[in-house]
């Protein structure tokens, strides 16, 4: 198996794990939406086809923010204040 048939597996496991049922409309940053359709277009390009949309993407990004709070140092960082509230929130989803 290969890398591209490995990111096509991961992506499609976490687009069909991932809770789609509540979709909220939100207003960002021209900036902010090319950054999230740019993580989009690549990982869609890694697994081979159009799995993942821009929600898929801001799920992957809010827990990686969970994620980096498990094992990132508590050093009293604003980011660690933060991240804290996202893994709660993952958490209690």
């Amino acid at each position: 198996m290969d890398d591209r048939d490995d990111a096509a597996r991961t992506v499609r496991q976490f687009h069909e794990e991932t809770p789609h049922a509540v979709s909220v409309s939100v207003t960002l940053s021209t900036h902010t939406r090319e950054v999230l359709s740019a993580v989009r277009d690549d990982l869609n390009d890694r697994a081979g086809e159009p799995i993942l949309d821009t929600n898929d993407v801001v799920r992957l990004a809010l827990e990686g923010a969970a994620r980096y709070h498990d094992r990132a140092p508590d050093d009293g960082s604003d980011v660690h204040a933060l991240t804290a509230a996202v893994r709660d929130a993952v958490d209690d989803g």
